[in-house]
């Protein structure tokens, strides 16, 4: 007696005075409905992170600022250099 499928991977199967019952399957449950409480508006401003700054980054800024200043610094030191090589 068998209950589900019998699959043969190779070569034949013999199956005499054999019973094989559809397994039973336990009902599926019905789907718990979404809540209905969710957001409607789309918050606006910077957000809190908790430890007095705010979500709105000022790093790109900051990046770029410091990139110009050793930039200016590494031509200032050319200029100086050169100058003592030539004068």
């Amino acid at each position: 007696t068998i209950e589900g499928r019998l699959l043969a991977r190779s070569g034949a199967v013999t199956l005499d005075t054999n019973t094989i019952t559809k397994p039973t399957c336990a009902p599926t449950p019905a789907p718990t409905p979404s809540p209905t409480n969710q957001v409607a508006t789309v918050p606006t401003g910077a957000v809190s992170t908790g430890d007095g700054s705010t979500g709105a980054s000022s790093a790109p800024y900051a990046l770029l600022g410091t990139l110009l200043v050793v930039a200016i610094g590494g031509a200032a030191t050319f200029a100086v250099r050169r100058r003592r090589l030539n004068g």
